[in-house]
């Protein structure tokens, strides 16, 4: 489990390795995630190539479960398992259900025994976390395989089940409780054998084991850590058990994890990430886990007090190779809301504007593409705006047509998802400067707007005075508060040297805000957005944002973790002309890594 505070940036590194038996194991591929790009994406699911054509990393995020502190005690024995190729070498494991279209997860894998057709297989302990998330009518499935020297077991039979089912099975006459197992097409099984439930019951762990347990299961946010492919709930979505990888290979020579790699497997890595939300209760993450868009509306101020763009001391001036203080907002304020939004598309206006005498509160940048395709084309429109100039300044400016104008905006677009059984809500960035009018009319279209899915925030540029501003943030708050609170105003000047602290003042109130807007309305999150049923785009390698670890293997399961100094690194400050800075590591501590261990072939 990673603990994840929403809005804050926190990359996961993902190495495979290939085991050698003098733990001098070698790199196969590495990717890095940023956890927030993979919450805001389809299915809550990103997907990497691994360097040199390695394979492909599917990365997941799911919400974790309460804590469950107990495991399943599971004993099973085989009962004329039949086998299609000869004497069978039969094993077992146990699958989690992932989405909703009978996708399984392997949580465990029995040790084969080999040569017997009436198998008794080692009582297992099973996490009844990675299991069912300790609910025991989740479904699961026992699948059956013949264990094959060349690694391509074949599948013997399968039955479905709960842990309810497995403590409840039927007692037939011999006093066991037997499962019958299918094989084949539709509803048509043919008859391989029987699986006989021992024992199955649930186990509390005693303190200690609690303690281990969770010891072993936290990733600190700021170092390396290393877990099994048990504890990763890592797997291979190309079934290796009984499929040959895509190379050539004699008879004779035994595939190995490496050929799949190379014959383009997918790998899939699940993260539970615990958001500490009260048991029972709907979050944030759970409507992004049901496939809520969070749309993303920018509104930037050009009224008079912020200088005539051209001048050296305006807040608008813009000089070659650096961002002014607005692009600046854009990029890290806009950065951290984009991430929650699927398709990354921003409408994009402007308020205290003059043209032909009349004042223009609400205008687009560009009349001819409304919105920005993400962040850094926001930052190329703001740029061409300014150097047109189009529209005037006006000596008054005013948010009020803005936020009514957003507020029909988000009505719309919550309308128009519904149509698709689909959920949305509208976070609308204001950046200003701070000198606005007409306060009293802004307060009664704020709270005309709080019934709407919208939230607002406020970022105020430059150093001028924002009592106005913050005055907003407090006017509809309180017991006498009118409606939802919907404002957030965060002075980007107090936060701007630490990205870590403008993206949780940012982000401190929205989670919330969308939860109460929903909650209030009576709408429940959508069921989890089935990762299989998204049209998920692979990511090329980078190999900027990639890191580069060295690993010294000690005796038992101890791994020292070294960065490799050779690795290098975009800057903080490293600028490109006429776009938004690149953006790489904050620093060499800002990540954490999991490696996969044992991913073989039995």
């Amino acid at each position: 489990f990673l603990m994840y505070h929403l809005g804050r940036r926190l990359l996961v590194n993902v190495g495979v390795y290939h085991e050698m038996p003098d733990k001098n194991h070698k790199l196969i591929g590495s990717a890095t995630f940023e956890i927030g790009e993979i919450l805001g994406a389809r299915g809550n699911t990103k997907a990497k190539k691994l360097a040199d054509g390695a394979g492909v990393l599917f990365a997941r995020v799911q919400k974790a479960p309460g804590d469950v502190t107990s495991d399943l005690i599971l004993s099973l024995q085989g009962d004329k398992l039949r086998s299609t190729h000869g004497t069978a070498n039969p094993f077992y494991e146990v699958a989690r259900m992932e989405g909703h279209h009978n996708d399984f997860l392997t949580v465990h894998r029995s040790n084969p025994i080999m040569g017997n057709e009436n198998p008794v297989w080692e009582t297992a302990e099973i996490d009844m976390d990675r299991l069912c998330d300790g609910n025991t009518n989740r479904p699961i499935q026992v699948s059956l395989y013949d264990w094959q020297r060349n690694g391509r077991h074949r599948r013997m039979g399968w039955f479905d089940s709960t842990v309810d089912g497995l403590i409840n099975a039927r007692v037939d006459g011999s006093g066991y409780r037997k499962f019958v197992l299918k094989r084949g097409m539709a509803t048509i099984y043919k008859d391989c054998g029987k699986v006989v439930v021992l024992d199955a019951k649930i186990r509390e762990r005693a303190e200690e084991d609690e303690h281990d347990a969770a010891a072993g299961g936290i990733l600190d946010n700021n170092a390396a850590a290393y877990t099994t492919l048990a504890q990763s709930q890592a797997r291979a979505s190309q079934d290796f058990q009984g499929n040959t990888p895509s190379i050539h290979k004699t008879p004779s020579q035994q595939p190995t994890f490496v050929d799949y790699l190379s014959g383009g497997l997918h790998l899939q890595l699940c993260i539970a990430i615990d958001f500490g939300a009260p048991n029972g209760q709907p979050t944030f993450v759970d409507y992004l886990s049901g496939g809520l868009h969070l749309q993303l509306c920018i509104a930037i101020d050009f009224g008079a007090s912020n200088g005539p763009p051209d001048h050296p001391r305006s807040l608008h001036y813009v000089r070659q190779g650096q961002l002014n203080d607005y692009e600046k907002a854009i990029a890290s304020v806009g950065g951290i809301v984009s991430k929650y939004d699927p398709d990354n598309k921003f409408p994009l206006w402007g308020f205290g504007g003059e043209m032909n005498g009349k004042k223009q509160h609400c205008f687009q940048l560009d009349s001819q593409s409304p919105q920005a395709n993400g962040i850094k084309d926001v930052i190329l429109k703001y740029r061409k705006f300014v150097k047109l100039k189009p529209v005037g300044m006006s000596n008054r400016a005013s948010i009020k047509k803005v936020i009514e104008f957003a507020s029909k905006y988000a009505d719309w677009e919550l309308n128009d998802k519904k149509l698709y059984s689909e959920q949305c809500y509208t976070v609308l960035l204001i950046l200003t400067d701070g000198h606005l009018d007409y306060m009293h009319r802004t307060k009664d279209e704020i709270i005309e707007a709080s019934s709407k899915p919208l939230s607002i925030v406020i970022v105020g540029i430059g150093s001028g005075d924002f009592t106005d501003m913050q005055d907003l943030d407090d006017f509809n708050s309180g017991e006498d508060a009118i409606g939802r609170d919907i404002i957030q105003f965060v002075e980007f000047n107090e936060h701007s040297q630490s990205k870590k602290d403008i993206s949780e003042a940012v982000f401190e109130e929205i989670p919330d805000q969308v939860v109460d807007f929903f909650q209030s309305n009576g709408i429940q999150p959508n069921p989890c957005t089935d990762p299989n049923a998204c049209d998920i785009v692979t990511d090329d390698y980078d190999e900027e944002m990639d890191l580069d670890f060295d690993l010294d293997f000690l005796d038992g399961d101890e791994i020292t973790v070294r960065e490799n100094s050779s690795q290098k690194f975009p800057g903080k400050n490293t600028q490109i002309d006429d776009r938004p800075p690149t953006r790489g590591l904050e620093s060499q501590k800002s990540a954490c890594t999991i490696f996969l261990e044992r991913l073989k072939c039995m």
